[in-house]
């Protein structure tokens, strides 16, 4: 190695050791293992389409309901669940669409789990992060056979 590129190491192994040494050693300070709390999130869908790809407004067109199983890992805290149903502006302020959420397996910490409305084809599930709080969680989605509701 010629003294040129010494500065590009020294910054090379800076850079390594902010990224990867000290979260690394921080986290096992705190008792906890940083990399088995990174995950991706997964979602399987059961209803109106079957497997991990969001439905399409055609599939979603004259559905009802929407149901998928997320799969976050502690370090997971939000995933968009696509329902595809172009709801109208009036439909999003009257909260639709409405949601169950339930635990299917959970880890060793109860999970926090919030549902927001993202706009008119999708929704927010958040948790909040930390040992033990991953798990996977199922979302049923409904609206009405008609998104307009009269006024009464």
């Amino acid at each position: 190695m010629t003294t040129n590129n010494m500065p590009q190491a020294i910054l090379f192994a800076l850079l390594l050791a902010v990224l990867f040494i000290v979260p690394t050693l921080l986290a096992k300070a705190r008792g906890a293992n940083l990399w088995s709390q990174l995950g991706t999130v997964t979602k399987t869908y059961y209803w109106p389409v079957q497997g991990t790809t969001d439905p399409t407004v055609n599939e979603s067109l004259f559905q009802t309901d929407v149901v998928v199983d997320v799969n976050m890992a502690d370090g997971d805290t939000s995933a968009t669940i696509t329902h595809n149903w172009q709801l109208s502006t009036t439909a999003l302020a009257r909260g639709l669409p409405l949601a169950q959420i339930y635990t299917v397996s959970g880890g060793t910490a109860i999970a926090s789990l919030r549902l927001a409305i993202t706009n008119s084809i999708a929704v927010t599930l958040s948790k909040d992060g930390g040992t033990g709080s991953g798990g996977t969680f199922r979302v049923i989605l409904r609206k009405p056979i008609s998104t307009e509701i009269p006024n009464t």
